[in-house]
């Protein structure tokens, strides 16, 4: 409901795409766990949270005009996928269980990496970067964390030696 008021409205009707992208989310989630019977999944999707809100804000922006509000909308929705996938892997690798998305994770990780370095890559070549976006560490790890996932879920790479991590994990 809150999607068809959002589309049929005015730019009054912007904050609901806040509680649109939230609900729908949350939903998801909900339904995914439903499906799957995987109720761990919160341990790490509790970020697509905040990348649903910076969706929410980005709509928001864009519907009242507002590029500051859009811009802060895409920076939480980045944000938010590199938590999504940094406590996937995280959680992938503590449980250490086949079914956890070794392979899903690390191409996400390694696609998240590609866009990142590509984008902070184009910005300093524009001379248009701020210190955040010239920072290739980031995109780096992502890549090598998300190859190593990939090359584990393939064979290629034991992970399951980091099994004993997850007595330290807080949610576990």
């Amino acid at each position: 409901a809150c999607w068809v008021i959002f589309a049929a409205g005015g730019s009054n009707a912007g904050p609901l795409a806040i509680a649109a992208s939230l609900l729908t989310v949350i939903g998801l989630v909900q339904l995914y766990e439903q499906l799957t019977g995987d109720g761990s999944t919160w341990s790490y999707s509790w970020a697509l949270v905040i990348a649903a809100l910076g969706v929410g804000l980005a709509l928001n922006g864009a519907r009242k005009q507002r590029p500051a509000l859009s811009q802060i909308g895409h920076a939480l929705l980045r944000q938010g996928i590199f938590l999504f996938i940094l406590f996937g892997l995280l959680s992938s690798l503590l449980w250490n269980d086949p079914q956890s998305g070794y392979g899903l994770f690390g191409l996400l990780a390694t696609l998240y990496g590609l866009y990142l370095l590509i984008r902070r890559s184009v910005l300093l070549l524009n001379r248009k970067a701020s210190w955040p976006e010239r920072d290739l560490f980031w995109p780096v790890i992502l890549i090598g964390a998300g190859l190593l996932f990939i090359l584990s879920d393939l064979g290629g790479l034991p992970l399951n030696e980091f099994s004993g991590l997850q007595e330290w994990w807080p949610l576990g």
